[in-house]
Protein backbone atom coordinates (compact mmCIF):
# COMPACT_ATOMS: atom_id res chain seq x y z
CA UNK A 1 0.00 0.00 0.00
CA UNK A 2 1.76 3.38 -1.33
CA UNK A 3 1.43 6.46 1.25
CA UNK A 4 1.46 9.67 0.15
CA UNK A 5 1.75 12.89 2.47
CA UNK A 6 -0.64 16.48 1.22
CA UNK A 7 0.30 19.43 2.41
CA UNK A 8 -2.99 21.46 3.17
CA UNK A 9 -2.57 25.26 4.38
CA UNK A 10 -3.53 26.59 7.91
CA UNK A 11 -5.57 29.07 5.68
CA UNK A 12 -7.68 25.85 3.95
CA UNK A 13 -7.57 24.02 7.36
CA UNK A 14 -8.60 26.79 9.45
CA UNK A 15 -11.88 26.75 6.79
CA UNK A 16 -12.43 22.81 6.70
CA UNK A 17 -12.77 23.22 10.73
CA UNK A 18 -16.15 24.40 10.12
CA UNK A 19 -17.02 21.33 8.55
CA UNK A 20 -17.58 19.01 11.65
CA UNK A 21 -18.03 15.63 9.95
CA UNK A 22 -15.34 15.71 7.64
CA UNK A 23 -12.53 13.55 7.58
CA UNK A 24 -9.70 14.80 5.35
CA UNK A 25 -8.53 11.54 4.54
CA UNK A 26 -11.32 10.08 3.63
CA UNK A 27 -11.63 13.57 1.34
CA UNK A 28 -7.83 13.39 0.54
CA UNK A 29 -8.82 10.14 -0.74
CA UNK A 30 -11.44 10.45 -2.71
CA UNK A 31 -9.76 13.53 -4.51
CA UNK A 32 -6.83 11.77 -5.57
CA UNK A 33 -8.60 9.13 -6.60
CA UNK A 34 -10.84 11.71 -8.68
CA UNK A 35 -7.60 13.78 -9.75
CA UNK A 36 -6.18 10.11 -11.22
CA UNK A 37 -8.90 8.87 -13.00
CA UNK A 38 -9.40 12.41 -14.86
CA UNK A 39 -5.62 12.18 -15.59
CA UNK A 40 -6.04 8.50 -17.21
CA UNK A 41 -9.06 9.59 -19.07
CA UNK A 42 -7.39 12.69 -20.38
CA UNK A 43 -4.19 10.63 -21.07
CA UNK A 44 -6.08 7.87 -23.32
CA UNK A 45 -8.18 10.34 -24.83
CA UNK A 46 -4.63 12.22 -26.27
CA UNK A 47 -3.71 9.00 -27.38
CA UNK A 48 -6.54 8.24 -29.09
CA UNK A 49 -6.19 11.73 -30.98
CA UNK A 50 -3.23 10.79 -31.99
CA UNK A 51 -3.77 7.30 -32.96
CA UNK A 52 -6.78 9.07 -35.30
CA UNK A 53 -4.39 12.32 -36.85
CA UNK A 54 -2.02 9.57 -37.47
CA UNK A 55 -4.51 7.39 -39.70
CA UNK A 56 -5.97 10.42 -41.07
CA UNK A 57 -2.53 11.39 -42.46
CA UNK A 58 -1.70 8.19 -43.81
CA UNK A 59 -5.25 8.11 -45.50
CA UNK A 60 -4.79 11.20 -46.82
CA UNK A 61 -0.69 11.74 -47.51
CA UNK A 62 0.03 15.60 -48.97
CA UNK A 63 0.76 15.72 -52.47
CA UNK A 64 3.88 17.92 -53.49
Amino acid sequence: MAQITIYIPDELKRELRQFKHLNLSRAAVGGLRRALTLAKKEASDDARSTEEEERRDMENPVSG
